[in-house]
């Protein structure tokens, strides 16, 4: 049996801007599969672009947590103003919903999408949500219905297996944090690219071989990122969420707004811990995330080291400017004086 190796991204239908993000990397990068939102403001303009792709594979991006749902009947999934509770709300243990109504929210969103003219590829969910509870029961229903695979997130492929729904994910388990969990993690994604590769090589079609690196978003990361460092190219340090993990706030929650501060001490130590345990092991470590546009850091980042900023483009020019006009060198010896 032959391995695939499917590049997904997720929330596409989110925004115009997100939309075009996933059209180039799928036109101009390794992208091959995308996962539609049919609740999301940019749903329509994500139909108008998949229909000029083709060949982009375009599941279903079950929603709960984010924007407001297709259905407006719904009593337990929504808060006072219409809109899907937060994922805070399904992480409380004593929290209940109605499974029929996440059903048929979620039987709609499916059909939306194939009223649009488009066929799904594969189910999942926003923030992993299709793993919670009993909507793991939900999602394996409708992937019964509509013959459709499940992206398993953080589940065992096993829970789908054996109710007879395809599920092709191999789990990289990120709840282990040994060393030998870690390489074998890492072997299991060399394996897939070499099998790749071989392919490629089969069909006499060249290729060029891309730095394989992780996303560092968790302070679970941050501590074990000497290790990780010893298994990829780069780091790449999303600072949103890295920012809600270590603060413990919900960044999308408005009433804790005055207590979400990206410039806290501990934020930036663990940005400081990753670019050295990058360094270290002789790899590269990038900002992402609206830290990386911040100007009133980046001599910050550029006294810790780093070594890559992702910006928008209106913020290229700011950025370049503050890299351009700072001594490195001058600023860190006047913040140890």
């Amino acid at each position: 049996m032959s391995t695939k190796l499917i590049n997904n991204a997720d929330d596409f239908g989110y925004s115009n801007a997100i939309n075009y993000g996933i059209i180039d990397s799928h036109k101009y990068g390794i992208l091959t599969s995308t996962t539609i939102m049919a609740g999301m403001p940019g749903f329509e303009h994500a139909v108008e672009l998949a229909k000029k792709n083709p060949g982009l594979g375009i599941g279903v991006h079950c929603t709960l947590t984010c924007g407001k749902p297709v259905l407006n009947s719904h009593k337990t999934l929504v808060d006072e103003f219409g809109y899907f509770k937060k994922l805070s709300f399904y992480e409380n243990i004593e929290t209940s919903v109605d499974d029929e109504e996440v059903y048929l929210e979620w039987k709609a969103q499916i059909e939306k999408v194939i009223q649009a003219g488009i066929k799904p590829t594969h189910l999942d969910s926003h923030h992993h949500i299709h793993t919670f509870k009993n909507n793991t029961k939900i999602i394996i229903r409708l992937a019964k219905e509509y013959g459709l695979p499940v992206r398993n997130s953080y589940q065992n492929p096993d829970v789908y297996r054996k109710e007879g729904v395809r599920c092709n994910d191999i789990l990289l388990d990120p709840w282990k944090r040994n060393e030998e969990k870690i390489k074998k993690s890492s072997d299991i994604t060399k394996s897939i690219v070499s099998e790749v590769k071989e392919e490629l090589d089969r069909q006499g079609i060249e290729y060029n071989t891309p730095e394989q690196g992780i996303m560092i978003e968790t302070p679970a990361a941050v501590m074990i990122s000497d290790e990780l460092a010893k298994e990829v190219d780069f780091f790449s340090i999303g600072t949103n969420d890295l920012t809600q993990y270590t603060l413990a706030i919900d960044r999308q929650n408005t009433k804790l707004e005055a207590f979400y501060d990206a410039h806290h001490p501990a934020v930036l130590k663990m940005i400081e811990m990753t670019i050295a345990n990058a360094h270290k092991a002789g790899i590269w470590a990038g900002i992402c995330g609206e830290l990386g546009a911040d100007t009133q850091l980046t001599k910050e980042f550029l006294a810790m080291g780093v070594d890559e900023l992702s910006v928008s483009p209106a913020k290229i020019l700011p950025v370049r400017k503050v890299i351009l006009e700072t001594d490195v060198e001058a600023y860190r010896r006047r913040k140890q004086e």
